[in-house]
């Protein structure tokens, strides 16, 4: 009953209202969630993480795609840019055990989630590697920026910082790396998942060797505002669309499915 009635808005929504005040005031709000075969350290102040506790699951449909296409394509590999709490690598190793996953998140505080959650489960995530800095073109130091709320600095949505002046934001520094240098792969079958908020250019000119010399599946989040340059990057590179989702309740970005493979 509980699952069905999370997914009627209005229900979703007084859940998520009351759990946010009751969690809070009990200081419960942090803390290990069952979800799934898993036990998942998480923040229920966090939006994502929230969405996570409350419905199960996460971008469900995306998952759904993305598992189906590593299952037809022998895939070798998973590399989870912006992995956040991990729910993406999670989820992936759950399906598959033999498969080799490489998660990179910049932001410590997303990055300890998944790590608290990895030694938790030691024995069901083995095949997972995670790793503390964000992939980029440029090896370099950059600050990011995180939305605020409820007084909790939300993993979900972090974005390298643009210089511009935002409300209720906490701004700090993360490390990057060249994609390319730290992943030295090829004659492979790699899926890839990007979720960057906005700095999905970067990453894929940083990836240009791995894109080119493997076979790839590829989901990347991206915003209107920066769907051309990344879609011409990936058809310049003989990638190919196979697929796109509906977008967001704002309609501002969505996620798309490519492929290099003939």
């Amino acid at each position: 009953m509980f699952k069905k009635l999370v997914k009627i808005p209005i229900f979703k929504k007084i859940i998520s209202s009351l759990g946010i005040r009751v969690l809070k005031l009990l200081n419960m709000n942090r803390g290990y969630f069952k979800i799934k075969n898993i036990n998942m350290f998480l923040d229920f102040l966090d939006p994502i993480d929230r969405e996570i506790i409350i419905s199960q699951e996460y971008e469900k449909e995306e998952i759904s795609i993305l598992t189906k296409l590593i299952e037809n394509h022998d895939i070798n590999y998973f590399i989870d840019i912006g992995s956040n709490c991990g729910i993406y690598s999670f989820m992936v190793s759950l399906k598959f055990k033999n498969l080799r996953i490489l998660a990179f998140e910049p932001n410590t505080e997303a990055f300890q989630k998944f790590k608290k959650t990895l030694d938790a489960n030691a024995n069901d995530l083995k095949n997972i590697k995670i790793f503390n800095y964000g992939l980029s073109d440029k090896k370099s130091k950059l600050k990011m920026r995180s939305l605020v709320k409820y007084g909790y600095v939300q993993t979900g949505g972090s974005t390298v910082h643009d210089e511009k002046n935002y409300d209720n934001v906490k701004i700090y520094d993360a490390e990057f790396e060249i994609g390319d240098q730290k992943l030295s792969i090829e004659n492979s079958n790699i899926a890839i998942k990007i979720d960057v908020e906005g700095h999905e250019s970067n990453v894929l000119l940083g990836l240009k060797q791995l894109l080119t010399k493997n076979n790839c599946i590829l989901q990347i989040e991206l915003f209107k505002k920066n769907f051309t340059e990344s879609n011409q990057f990936l058809i310049d590179n003989n990638f190919k669309m196979i697929f796109k989702n509906k977008s967001d309740s704002n309609n501002n970005y969505k996620n798309y499915f490519y492929t290099n493979i003939a």
